[in-house]
């Protein structure tokens, strides 16, 4: 409705009156200037000689600014005569036409601007895009029937708007329009499926990827995870049977976005592909991806020299410098285990671990000698259940040394079962050896023991070993014999008893044979068999008197004093007697005496003594 004009200023009356006549003026740049200048005055009265003009005017630019300053007049009168407009033959007419239309409250204002994008001209069409979208929600159904379209560039404009619309009323018309037949239509779709991230998309996407005749599956690769989240794992590890190149690269970047373990296993063929682009980016996904260098790691370990050096580009992309320094130990390389060892990566272990059980002897050599560094007691069981299982003599051998690099009981156990055992010469001669570096007069009685069962060859090189120790520790050389067993060359156990608050008494029994004793300050050992005894040891001039009820000590004893006892008690130190393995002295007549406690009859204790004695000679020596 027109403003009345009683109500302006006279200077814009004036105004008014000279620009509309401006717009008859000969020169079409004056023309084009007053109705940019009328549009901008906000006056309804300029409608209608812009309209006029915008119809007759046979310059472009004069037209084109007709329609722009309508556009800021948004007067609904001016709607049909833009839609005339909307086929002028110059584009910035056009575009300007479509500007004007989006300003005005109108419901055939969406229908109208969708039927611009098919417009041959690209910034019209851009136009009419932008302008549409604006429109919100009264664009999706325009947009929708414009998916229908013969036109692809319709088609193509369509499927982006819904796209940038996240409306969900545009999913299942998008979905359609993802089996496009025009390429830059289904790309379209699938951008704009992407931008709505709907899952109830998943299911047609995954389809798809699975389908053999579909030429963009690898931009569905590219957002399928991003719909699915993890339910994306199967179908993309699914689509690595692809021979697409495009497809791959795009998998396995999903799977990495994903940074699910399962996806580990998938992605590591491709660690070896011939292409480096593919390659180079199963390491940037396994980047993403927990556990992914243990997994490597480990798996360079049962590789070949090729596979290896592959491993350790990924891994040096992954920014994992230990991958490298354990190909350069895989393959022989020096200074490789130094280095692994100064950077005390626990990983390391996986790959070594795999190498020794996986690797040729050139590989599992190295692998050996550096587990046998690492000094952990994880690595030395690991490395005993080796040597039993393994036939290779040159492995066997470096697993030996490595064992004789840790320290500890069962370590040196092991290493004395070898040299013990009847493996082949050069392996005890090798244990020999590991032995030589690290024992103690610990294992002094039980070398001299080996050196009595072993060839001529061996027996003297055990022995020279025992004087190398010897001479180590001048100290033990003189009395060596007294602190191991005559008679199995096993060491002694020390033991140490209060025999009062101000005395206390020392001895060694043996461990092996229980026979031979040293004691010192004494002679004569008494068993003591009384339930009334309360001490354990004591001292009675030069016996010892042991509570056999309280220890039963690896002690031959000389003499047994019979107190308060009853037959079952007897009977049990009878059996102990005679489950002895390796008595010290069969023959030996133990001397069987009763106290005043006794109430056992003479005879009894006889019978007791004949019973001990026969006892002892059942034994089997060792």
């Amino acid at each position: 409705m027109d403003i009345p004009l009683q109500t302006k200023s006279p200077e814009k009356l004036n105004s008014l009156d000279k620009l509309t006549e401006d717009l008859k003026s000969p020169d079409h740049a004056i023309r084009a200037k007053a109705a940019s200048q009328l549009g901008s005055t906000g006056f309804s009265q300029a409608v209608k000689p812009l309209l006029e003009l915008l119809n007759t005017d046979e310059f472009p630019s004069v037209r084109k600014e007709c329609a722009l300053a309508l556009a800021n007049l948004k007067d609904s009168r001016a709607f049909s005569c833009l839609c005339d407009t909307l086929t002028d033959p110059d584009p910035s007419v056009r575009k300007a036409a479509v500007t004007a239309i989006a300003g005005i409250q109108d419901l055939r204002t969406p229908h109208k601007l969708a039927e611009m994008l098919a417009d041959e001209d690209m910034r019209v069409r851009r136009e009419a895009a932008a302008c549409l979208t604006r429109t919100g929600s009264a664009a999706i159904e325009p947009a929708i029937k414009c998916l229908k379209s013969e036109n692809p560039i319709v088609r193509w404009n369509a499927a982006t708007l819904l796209g940038n619309s996240h409306d969900p009323r545009a999913l299942e018309p998008l979905l359609e329009v993802l089996l496009d037949h025009d390429s830059s239509v289904r790309r379209a779709a699938i951008d704009a499926v992407a931008k709505l991230r709907n899952p109830l998309a998943f299911e047609t996407l995954a389809d798809i990827l699975k389908s053999e005749h579909y030429d963009d599956k690898y931009i569905i690769a590219d957002m399928i995870d991003k719909i699915g989240g993890e339910l994306a794992l199967k179908p993309l590890t699914d689509a690595l049977a692809s021979a697409d190149e495009r497809l791959l690269i795009s998998c396995i970047s999903a799977l990495g976005r994903l940074k699910m373990s399962e996806s580990i296993p998938a992605i590591y063929p491709f660690i070896f592909h011939k292409n480096p682009r593919i390659r180079e980016q199963s390491a940037l996904s396994y980047q993403n991806i927990p556990n992914s260098p243990e997994y490597l790691i480990n798996k360079m370990g049962k590789s070949d020299g090729e596979q290896r050096e592959l491993i350790a580009q990924a891994l040096e992309k992954m920014e994992e410098p230990v991958g490298r320094e354990l190909q350069m130990l895989f393959s022989g390389i020096p200074g490789a285990e130094d280095k692994i060892l100064a950077r005390k990566d626990p990983r390391t272990s996986l790959a070594i671990l795999a190498a020794i059980k996986h690797g040729t002897a050139e590989v599992k050599i190295p692998a050996i000698r550096l587990l046998g560094k690492t000094g952990s007691s994880q690595s030395r069981d690991f490395l005993i259940e080796l040597l039993k299982q393994n036939n290779d003599s040159d492995v066997s051998g470096e697993i030996i040394k490595s064992i004789g690099e840790f320290s500890g009981k069962k370590g040196m156990e092991t290493l004395m079962g070898i040299l013990d055992s009847s493996a082949p010469a050069e392996t005890r001669l090798k244990a020999l050896q590991a032995i030589s570096s690290k024992a103690t007069t610990a294992e002094l009685a039980e070398l001299l023991r080996l050196s009595k069962n072993a060839e001529q060859q061996l027996s003297k090189l055990i022995t020279e070993t025992v004087d190398s120790i010897l001479k180590k520790n001048a100290s033990l050389a003189d009395k060596w014999q007294t602190l191991f067993c005559p008679k199995c060359l096993a060491r002694f156990e020390k033991f140490k008893e209060s025999l009062s608050l101000f005395k206390s008494v020392t001895y060694y029994a043996c461990r092996r044979c229980r026979g031979e004793k040293f004691i010192e300050g004494a002679v004569t050992i008494e068993a003591v068999i009384d339930i009334h005894v309360d001490y354990f040891i004591a001292q009675e001039d030069d016996t010892i008197k042991i509570n056999w009820l309280k220890k039963k000590l690896p002690i031959d004893f000389d003499r047994i004093e019979i107190g308060a006892a009853d037959d079952k008690i007897l009977k049990a130190f009878i059996e102990v007697v005679q489950k002895d393995p390796n008595p010290a002295n069969p023959g030996k007549k133990h001397e069987v005496t009763a106290n005043e406690d006794c109430t056992l009859s003479a005879k009894k204790i006889k019978s007791f003594g004949e019973a001990v004695r026969a006892a002892s000679n059942t034994g089997n020596p060792l």
